[in-house]
């Protein structure tokens, strides 16, 4: 796992190149994951089943526009306090990130909540200067993908493709979560250490 990094000192264009860079091959493999899909639900499941996964797409590309948004504004504000070393504004803002969490995913359906926390847990690491676990992330979000469509609409039917995104989700979080919970871990350390 990548540690926290300090952007504010050192070769900008170093700094923004490293950090950048798995952000670049994260959307990548986004770009990969959907070509991907749209190839295995065109041929296993037909025409009908792909029209009805791009008619359906439109409503997840709104919710997760949103999840996004939120989550992007957290980041700006974790990072910020990160980066002018102030302890309890940062506490404050993950507190409140954590409150606001818990509302909106008590306001949507058990599937989105999945993604709402993958999108927190990808946006806090970048937030915090590791672009590379998130990169990751999408990586496992990937494999998690094509492994469970190609099987669970065979069990399943149609329902298959649904429970297939939930589970790619769920894959992708749990490779996160770990990795989000050591630089919460680190980053308090560090602050104890600066405030003595």
């Amino acid at each position: 796992m990548a540690s926290v990094k300090n952007m504010t000192s050192g070769s900008p264009f170093r700094i923004l190149f490293f950090f950048a860079l798995p952000l670049m091959v994260g959307n990548v493999f986004q770009q990969l994951y959907t070509m991907v899909d749209s190839m295995v639900v065109g041929k296993a499941l037909g025409i009908n089943a792909l029209a009805a996964v791009g008619n359906g797409e439109w409503l997840n590309w709104l919710v997760l526009s949103m999840i996004q948004g939120l989550a992007q504004g957290f980041s700006i504000r974790f990072a910020q306090d990160f980066g002018a070393d102030d302890t309890e504004k940062l506490k404050k803002s993950y507190a409140t990130s954590l409150r606001l969490s818990i509302l909106c995913t008590g306001a949507v359906l058990c599937f989105l909540s999945v993604l709402y926390l993958l999108h927190i847990y990808r946006s806090s690491l970048q937030g915090l200067g590791d672009t590379i676990m998130p990169m990751v992330s999408g990586v496992a979000e990937l494999v998690m993908r094509i492994l469970t469509i190609l099987f669970l609409p065979k069990l399943l039917g149609n329902e298959g493709l649904f429970w297939a995104e939930v589970l790619a989700w769920a894959g992708a979080d749990i490779v996160l979560l770990p990795s989000f919970y050591v630089e919460i871990s680190r980053s308090k350390k560090r602050w104890l250490r600066l405030q003595q």
